[in-house]
């Protein structure tokens, strides 16, 4: 069992190794990565659950009820035991990524019976570019797909196994129950487990349905607890938030964006794209192999996918909520894979084989270039430019502890380092800011209050010396306000 276990442990162990690669420099800090790990970093310092960067508005500089804790508990926790930087945020979401592939491979090997068509649909989902991005901006997506992942196994299992199946679906749903306490996307696996007790198991339906759902509120009974505590400020922000993005619009527009977000998220990887097409057209109508799992697996991606096609926007943050549907697709490309790919990959036999062979390794490497292998090209033309010291040096030289800032995301990680406090919600008020910080490209000349003091950050060089990849950077200008000239010259005087 350990042999056969072994690839996918070795997979995991390539899927931390690739993205530890400049994973302080690429991706760039963003407003995500900010938002949704100040909590955790107010909470660590400060002993307060709260949001700072959001401080001033709907309560958040009283409590963070924005989104589900669990993301920001478990990166609080990180930086209570090793600080507080980029590396402490972003390296548990790679682990939970990590954790997430193990997980889908068991699923699939539920499913598919074979542990290479198994291991195909992990592989293809670790170096999806898609993943790897999530994996790698500090958000909370790798661990609600992980906790999903483990939630819809042990559900399986319940179904499979006589025995402690009860203590299976339980687990199974406080699994779920945690995805949801990440991100409350994972709605749409208690939706979709649900569906399949009722319409697609034969017996115990009611009993199986009360202890999955039970188990799963248990998790979101706890937070509503916290939550509602301060009402007002959970309508403002969680409510307001799911508000937000909820989809708008007729059914046959919320149809087509979300085909079309298919097109451009998977631009770059259309050979994956086509194979999504191809591998779940090959399962729906030509896999015969037990029933009962077939249509298990497509509930289970037809329900999240219509979730998120009719009711979810399009785009944000809410690109990474594909993820989820595509994860199932996986499988199903597994599943075609299994049944063309030679079992020696080093000698096929037939024609057909050696073509089969020839498309997925055209597949795996259009995943790739396109994927990590695209940044490690990146990173080698911007390695210098992209390293943070270029802007958190200057931010600690320019700005005195105990100021407040209000400005670009990109300065969080410096302005903590500094004492200072960032402010990313409203706009510049010199009452309020003592300093601002803007991005050079937004090409502002003048802030009413303020004076430019400096401009911090390197241009990233072109790739290959004329390709210009990302519009992102850390060219950025300093403002003070204006009130701080007249106590610099007081103090002075004094």
């Amino acid at each position: 069992m350990l042999t056969q276990r072994r690839g996918i442990l070795i997979l995991a162990g390539i899927f931390v190794l690739m993205n530890l690669i400049g994973l302080d420099r690429s991706g760039v800090v963003w407003i995500d990565e900010v938002t949704l790990n100040d909590p955790a970093k107010e909470l660590a310092l400060h002993g307060v659950f709260r949001s700072s960067v959001f401080s001033g508005f709907d309560g958040f500089d009283q409590t963070y009820l924005w989104l589900p804790p669990a993301h920001p508990l478990i990166t609080a926790f990180i930086y209570k035991l090793f600080g507080f930087g980029i590396w402490q945020t972003r390296i548990p979401v790679v682990l939970f990524g990590a954790c997430a592939v193990v997980a889908l491979y068991f699923v699939a090997l539920h499913f598919l019976n074979d542990h290479r068509s198994a291991f195909f649909s992990a592989l293809l989902f670790a170096f999806n570019p898609q993943f790897i991005h999530t994996a790698r901006s500090g958000r909370m997506d790798t661990q609600c797909l992980f906790f999903a992942f483990i939630g819809i196994l042990l559900f399986l299992r319940s179904s499979y196994y006589h025995r402690n199946n009860s203590i299976f679906l339980s687990v199974a749903g406080l699994s779920i129950g945690l995805a949801g306490m990440t991100h409350p996307i994972a709605i749409v696996w208690a939706m979709a487990i649900a569906a399949l007790i009722l319409f697609v198991q034969k017996e115990r339906k009611v009993s199986r349905l009360i202890i999955f759902c039970a188990s799963a509120a248990v998790p979101t009974i706890a937070w509503l607890f916290f939550s509602l505590r301060t009402p007002v400020y959970f309508k403002a922000q969680f409510l307001s938030i799911v508000a937000d993005h909820s989809a708008q619009g007729s059914i046959v527009s919320r149809i087509i964006e979300e085909c079309m977000r298919y097109g451009r998220i998977h631009y770059s990887v259309p050979l994956l794209l086509i194979s999504f097409i191809a591998g779940s057209l090959w399962f729906v109508f030509k896999r015969k192999e037990d029933a009962e799992r077939k249509r298990t697996l497509i509930v289970l991606f037809a329900i999240p996918f219509l979730f998120i096609m009719f009711f979810m926007i399009k785009d944000g943050g809410s690109w990474f909520s594909i993820l989820h549907p595509i994860s199932m697709l996986t499988i199903m490309v597994g599943a075609m894979a299994g049944s063309f790919l030679p079992t020696n990959i080093k000698r096929p036999e037939t024609v057909w084989q050696k073509r089969s062979l020839l498309a997925a390794s055209l597949l795996l490497a259009n995943l790739f270039v396109a994927g990590i292998g695209g940044r490690y090209i990146i990173l080698a033309y911007q390695w210098n430019a992209r390293d943070y010291r270029t802007i958190e040096e200057p931010i600690r030289t320019l700005i005195p502890e105990g100021s407040v800032i209000f400005g670009a995301p990109e300065v969080w990680y410096a302005a903590v380092k500094a004492g200072a406090s960032l402010r990313v919600r409203g706009e510049p008020n010199p009452d309020i800011h003592d300093f601002v910080v803007t991005k050079l490209k937004d090409s502002i000349v003048a802030l009413p209050g303020f004076h430019k003091i400096a401009e911090i950050g390197e241009p990233f060089p072109p790739v290959l010396t004329r390709y210009t990849l990302s519009l992102a950077d850390y060219q950025m200008a300093v403002w003070e306000a204006d009130r701080r000239i007249g106590d610099v010259i007081q103090l002075t005087g004094l």
